[in-house]
């Protein structure tokens, strides 16, 4: 259940990221790969009790778990960075905030 929740919010915040960025949505990606060879790997053998099955789909949750929580932090960081503003905090000025008079950057120390 949980794998299944990782792997809908990957794809639903991908798809979020390509609406914003007006960018074409791929719903075919790597993170889906273990997901295929798990699925031919019940249909062919027939084996879908296994210790190395199980500890295959565990594996597989940690490792989304860690993709997708690294995935969200380097985009939140990237519109912070681009937009020049802190993502949950409105009142703070950012560093790299652009003058909208002269179109430079100030950077404060």
């Amino acid at each position: 259940l949980h794998l299944a929740m990782l792997l809908f919010v990957e794809m639903s915040t991908d798809i979020m990221l390509a609406h914003v960025t007006a960018q074409q949505f791929n719903p075919w990606r790597w993170p889906l790969l273990p997901l295929v060879v798990l699925t031919i790997w019940v249909v062919v053998l027939q084996d879908s009790n296994s210790k190395f099955l199980q500890y295959w789909i565990i594996a597989y949750t940690w490792s989304m778990l860690a993709y997708l929580t690294m995935k969200c932090s380097v985009v939140i960081h990237e519109f912070c960075e681009v937009l020049g503003i802190w993502c949950f905090d409105i009142v703070t000025p950012h560093p790299n905030k652009v003058d909208t008079k002269n179109r430079s950057v100030r950077k404060e120390d």
